[in-house]
């Protein structure tokens, strides 16, 4: 008898494991942004990263406090990123809650399984303000690393090892996460910016079309908290498989996710924006940026 109920007792435990590893699938996230002014702002505008909707991203809701304020969207005209406006604040203490469900994205790329085929490529990186020699150097390289490369998800396959190959992390180096190509390039070190804009660039040689993708991480040992900096990633479009993520920096910091991380993605993080250069917000009193003000970000894990 009592082994029966030990049996009976062991096959529940399982099944609750099961459920439970079965539900960690998705999170819902809240997302703070507390800012305080120095003394009580008079005509300030804010324009803050806007959490886009995607496959694997909602917005459940979103709040201003004071609600008084007033504020639009507006759209960036490359990837329709959308931004947050707040105007003509008033107010020395503003709040902007984001709720955001996220879910894991997991690729079966050994049975070439497609997810959001619907989507459509966006245009290819660009190169902006660069030397000619910057594309001299990428060029070889994309011959160098391409040698008896045939599909698209080869190529991408092997731009993902060789970026983790050649780059060390490091978040504190000078100049790093600008996504300068030819800092890079030169000291083959940076942070998560760094180790996308490189990938990118390859990828832009080869034709095969990227986005790239910020917001921040989140802590899976914690249920809410202050966030200190961002992370980045980017979605690489390969035929009859579609939108497929790549988080590079994380794959060279956890080796044993390598794998892992070509092809899938983690729900522990948000993505805020489309756009390298804007993850935190820009203020400005008539016209001119201005730093005197304090900011809090803060997550909060909310049950499903």
């Amino acid at each position: 008898m009592n082994r029966v109920i030990l049996l009976i007792f062991f096959l529940i435990l399982l099944s609750v494991n099961f459920i439970r590893a079965e539900e960690k699938t998705n999170q819902i996230f809240l997302i703070s942004y507390n800012f305080t002014f120095n003394k009580t702002p008079q005509d300030i505008d804010i324009w803050l990263p806007f959490p886009p909707e995607l496959p694997e991203q909602k917005l459940v809701n979103y709040q201003i406090i004071p609600e008084n304020i007033k504020a639009n969207l507006i759209y960036d005209t490359t990837f329709g990123t959308p931004i947050l406006h707040l105007k003509n604040i008033k107010s020395k203490e503003i709040k902007v809650v984001y709720i955001i469900k996220r879910r894991e994205i997991k690729n079966n790329l050994k049975n070439n399984q497609t997810w959001s085929p619907n989507t459509s490529p966006l245009e290819n990186f660009i190169f902006k303000n660069y030397k000619p020699d910057v594309r001299t150097k990428l060029n070889k390289l994309v011959q160098k690393v391409l040698i008896n490369s045939t599909s698209t998800l080869d190529k991408v396959q092997k731009f993902y090892n060789f970026v983790i190959d050649y780059m060390t992390y490091n978040k504190h180096c000078k100049g790093c996460g600008k996504g300068d190509l030819e800092r890079i390039l030169k000291e083959k070190q940076g942070n998560c910016i760094d180790y996308h804009t490189l990938f990118m660039s390859l990828c832009s040689l080869a034709h095969i079309p990227t986005v790239f993708e910020i917001g921040y991480m989140i802590p899976e040992n914690k249920e809410e908290g202050l966030i200190y900096g961002y992370h980045s990633w980017v979605k690489v479009f390969i035929p009859n498989i579609g939108w497929m993520p790549v988080d590079i920096s994380e794959a060279d910091k956890h080796p044993e996710l390598k794998e892992y991380y070509f092809g899938n993605l983690d729900f522990n993080r948000v993505c805020l924006s489309r756009e390298k250069n804007f993850i935190y917000p820009v203020i400005k009193q008539n016209g001119k940026i201005i730093h005197q003000y304090d900011l809090k970000i803060i997550f909060k894990k909310l049950n499903n």
